[in-house]
């Protein structure tokens, strides 16, 4: 990496200067960072065929889909107005760009997951404005934290998930990035319009799930510490701008303005409701997001982000204070703290930059070895979660039935909302969960089944044939044409 570090260019003069070929050649690295970053979250999503979290289906992508085609599983949190439709909409708009091609099943996923792949790789620039504002200046330090954030396989997992974490992730390292430059790098500071910027980026981020709301503290304090009051004024508008938005959403969508975050406080705090899902111990953060992720590698990880704390001490409060903060709470996903991820990077690389100032001619090396080394750690610690291909075999079986153009009605075994949903099927017909009691009933022609005692019975059934197979030995069944219903009588789903 034999580049020099740049010269800050003044912003208020508004002139363009002649690149260097140092700056050029900056440029070059940035774009080779992209096309790598490009390279990981493509091959990592190429490893995914089956739900990573119910939520990315049933939160974000079977509203709009109801919504658009008067049929889907509509979740209890958009039957009370528990969350907004800010992000929902977003999908929809992008369903309604893939019916426009005729795109439907797998296929519209893919269309949804290239969308949210290239929405990822935004994170690649914002680490390298962030690393320039953390060397004050010095691009080689931008190019580093860029690479870390390019070649991070933890950002390759989640990168193609229809989650609102991966909304977040962007806004939250384009605010910190922001951010950085204005307090760090005078050079760069942009004065009241970068904040109001900061502010609506943070904003985004507290639409986006509000527990991010342990974000916006840090930059607070900090614009409260050094008495920075127009950059506080500026910094609140933005983030009052960003609330209208969702004000306006919340009145338009449900008739009352925030009616989701009214909704989402009494649920999780006035009615207990987060102390009944999911909770873990205090410390399943830590194990899970760096002792299994990282593996021995979180103890480098730890040490640089310790010698980092004099000179870059915000960064590695960025993801110490949200770590804290969140592992409070009873209710614990891995996704949940996927936005502290670009600063424990951050803070790593930074820690290693100041402690390599011995070796001038490859300053640079030490920090990328550590960058080498932890995602060769968080490839190994990915290969433990199952749900790269958790419930593929049912996609696939979904994606099929709703292809052939014939199902009234399909019974499968997944659990409720542990599938692709109607989204998925294309199809506005009944799906439910098996029962012996609807397996004669005329509506259903078409039965997935996972589990051995269930394949082997409808095996035996004459009124079934075997339609398809699937991985994780799942089963599409289909009733024999002409059969007339065994049970006439039963039940309506």
């Amino acid at each position: 990496m034999s580049v020099a570090p740049t010269t800050p260019v003044e912003p208020q003069t508004g002139a363009t200067p002649t690149p260097t070929p140092a700056k050029a050649s900056l440029g070059l690295w940035l774009l080779g960072l992209m096309a790598a970053g490009l390279v990981v979250r493509a091959w990592y999503t190429s490893l995914q065929g089956g739900l990573h979290y119910p939520d990315a289906i049933f939160q974000y992508l079977e509203p709009p889909w109801a919504m658009m085609h008067g049929d889907g599983w509509m979740p209890w949190e958009f039957v009370r107005g528990a969350r907004n439709w800010l992000i929902p909409w977003h999908y929809g708009a992008l369903m309604g760009l893939g019916d426009l091609f005729g795109l439907r099943g797998m296929d519209l996923y893919h269309l949804l997951w290239a969308h949210n792949v290239l929405l990822s790789l935004a994170i690649i620039p914002a680490g390298y404005r962030l690393g320039r504002a953390m060397g004050r200046g010095d691009g080689r330090l931008g190019l580093l934290v860029a690479g870390a954030f390019a070649l991070f396989p933890t950002f390759g997992v989640f990168a193609p998930h229809t989650l609102s974490e991966g909304h977040a992730l962007v806004f939250t390292a384009w605010a910190y990035a922001l951010w950085m430059e204005q307090v760090v790098w005078p050079g760069a500071a942009g004065g009241r319009r970068r904040a109001f910027a900061i502010g609506a980026l943070l904003g985004g981020v507290f639409i986006a799930r509000v527990s991010l709301a342990v974000f916006l503290p840090l930059v607070l304090l900090d614009y409260l510490g050094r008495r920075r009051w127009a950059h506080l004024a500026a910094g609140s508008a933005g983030f009052l701008a960003a609330m209208a938005v969702l004000g306006l959403s919340d009145w338009v969508a449900w008739g009352t303005p925030f009616q989701s975050i009214i909704e989402y406080v009494k649920f999780n705090w006035v009615e207990g409701g987060a102390a009944r899902l999911e909770v873990k111990p205090r410390g399943w953060y830590w194990e899970t997001l760096f002792l299994e992720r990282l593996g021995a590698a979180t103890w480098l990880v730890v040490a640089a982000n310790a010698a980092a704390l004099w000179r870059h001490w915000r960064m590695v409060l960025a993801w110490v204070l949200p770590l804290v903060a969140l592992s409070a709470l009873g209710i614990k996903q891995e996704r949940f703290l996927l936005t502290i991820w670009p600063f424990v990077l951050a803070g790593m690389v930074g820690g290693l930059w100041e402690l390599s100032r011995w070796v001038p001619r490859a300053r640079w090396a030490p920090a990328a070895v550590a960058v080498a080394l932890v995602c060769a750690f968080n490839v190994a610690g990915l290969r433990s979660m199952e749900q790269l291909r958790w419930k593929a075999g049912v996609f696939a079986a979904q994606d099929w039935i709703g292809r052939q153009g014939t199902a009234t009605g399909v019974l499968h075994e997944a659990e409720t909302h542990i599938h692709g949903g109607k989204t998925l099927l294309g199809e506005a017909v009944p799906m439910v969960r098996y029962r012996s009691a609807l397996r004669g009933h005329r509506l259903f022609n078409f039965v997935i089944a996972e589990s051995e005692r269930l394949t082997k019975g409808l095996g035996r059934d004459r009124h079934w044939r075997q339609a398809a197979t699937f991985e994780q030995g799942v089963v599409v069944f289909e009733r024999v044409d002409g059969w007339t219903a065994r049970a006439p009588d039963a039940p309506t789903p």
